[in-house]
């Protein structure tokens, strides 16, 4: 987790999406992370972002000379390359060697392999026409957004997978230093509400399994992208959509302030919960299928039930966090997903004086549950709220240069 210089806690739709799935998952993905090398990569994440990266190299082209930029077929033996690379042992930018890839079946490589090459080719076709000049690709955003009364606030951080200007009379440019120009070129004529086309936002998707519209239609992460272009253009037109990349089709979806209304809603309540360190375990079973810590949970929750302590007060025990870093080592020892030791006993005995009420994750809230609901409503209706596209000196975490934003949050990124 990260802190913006200002002080607010950085937050993404994924980490959202995440704590609302259970709070527990969030706090060993964000805090306690055991054992990251040993975490096992899945394989739809990894064809994901090799996709990604392809379609980024795409539009970026730092080096238009090269051959993967003359045909459909380099471009698509590009990522035959990186496929075929894709479980070799590895380092990540920490110096940690990377996990192995879980894989489903022992033709499910090859599978992905033919997948990947396909969808590459057919992508090269679809968009080597479209001027580079139209298009911004993996844009990262990040929205402060403060309550006016009291001085609370919170930071969006996100990525866009393709924003392009469409019905533009800006002229066009297939130069990749002229990368997004027209847009850029046409926010004053949008502020000055003059014909200058519209935004398509457009979320590329991987999986075989489209989401179906009327789910699109309550999926917060186009929120975000709402939120932030509404910053970021304001007053232009815009649509969005989900592109299936395996046959180019799109599902379209539309936003709006009620949306980006319910959007800052949620984002103020998953904040003060986790800064309040309640780190609910899931509300039901159905939530830990192909989750990568269903082995450390367990070990958690058993040396809880040894204690008579509740998850979350060992929880709280061992990652207090000041300005979204931890400020002491973890109170567990790990190895192979199990905790073989506790490293300060006289915090696990203040965690066994907590005592504090589990927190509740599920929709049938308790009275308590609906009291403060009812509050939290109230307080929102009357209040005001201010909403600024951060600049890099904000969001750039202390100590660390921009060219580390991508290791923010890689389940966004990817």
């Amino acid at each position: 987790m990260r802190y913006t210089r200002a002080g607010q806690l950085v937050l993404s739709d994924s980490m959202m999406k995440i704590y609302q799935d259970c709070g527990t998952r969030f706090w060993f993905n964000y805090l306690e992370n055991p054992e990251p090398e040993l975490q096992p990569r899945l394989a739809a994440f990894e064809f994901g972002t090799v996709i990604h990266s392809m379609f980024y190299d795409f539009f970026k082209r730092r080096d238009p000379d090269l051959k993967m930029f003359q045909s459909a077929a380099n471009f698509a033996n590009v990522f035959r390359g990186r496929w075929f690379n894709i479980d070799n042992p590895a380092k990540t930018a920490r110096g940690r060697s990377k996990a192995p890839i879980l894989w489903r079946s022992p033709d499910e490589k090859e599978r992905l392999l033919n997948l990947g090459y396909k969808i590459c080719l057919d992508f090269y076709l679809r968009n080597i026409e479209i001027p580079l000049s139209h298009l911004l690709v993996e844009a990262y955003f990040m929205v402060n957004i403060t309550n006016e009364q009291n001085g609370r606030g919170y930071a969006l951080q996100g990525y866009i997978d393709r924003l392009e200007l469409k019905n533009s009379h800006q002229p066009g440019s297939y130069q990749p230093e002229d990368l997004g120009k027209a847009l850029r070129e046409s926010r004053p004529l949008f502020q000055r509400q003059e014909e200058a086309g519209y935004l398509m936002i457009i979320d590329y998707k991987s999986g075989t399994k489209m989401v179906p519209p009327a789910a699109l239609q309550l999926d917060t992460q186009f929120s975000c992208y709402d939120l932030a272009v509404e910053l970021l253009y304001p007053a232009a037109p815009r649509q969005f959509a989900v592109e299936n990349v395996r046959d180019g089709s799109l599902i379209p979806t539309t936003r709006g302030e009620g949306e980006r209304r319910v959007l800052r809603e949620r984002i103020f309540k998953i904040g003060r919960s986790i800064e309040k360190e309640q780190f609910p375990l899931a509300s039901n079973m159905y939530k830990c299928q192909n989750c990568t810590f269903l082995q450390q949970c367990s070990s958690l929750q058993q040396l809880a039930n040894r204690k008579g302590i509740h998850p979350e007060d060992l929880m709280r025990a061992s990652s207090p966090v000041v300005r979204g870093q931890r400020k002491v080592p973890s109170l567990f020892e790990w190895k192979n997903g199990e905790i073989t030791g506790v490293t300060d006993e006289q915090r696990l005995a203040r965690a066994e004086k907590l005592r504090h009420k589990p927190t509740q994750m599920s929709f049938f809230f308790g009275q308590e549950e609906h009291e403060a609901l009812a509050d939290d409503s109230a307080d929102m209706v009357h209040d005001t709220f201010i909403e600024t596209v951060a600049g890099s000196e904000e969001w750039q975490p202390d100590g660390e240069s921009s060219n580390n934003l991508g290791e923010w949050d890689q389940v966004q990124a990817s």
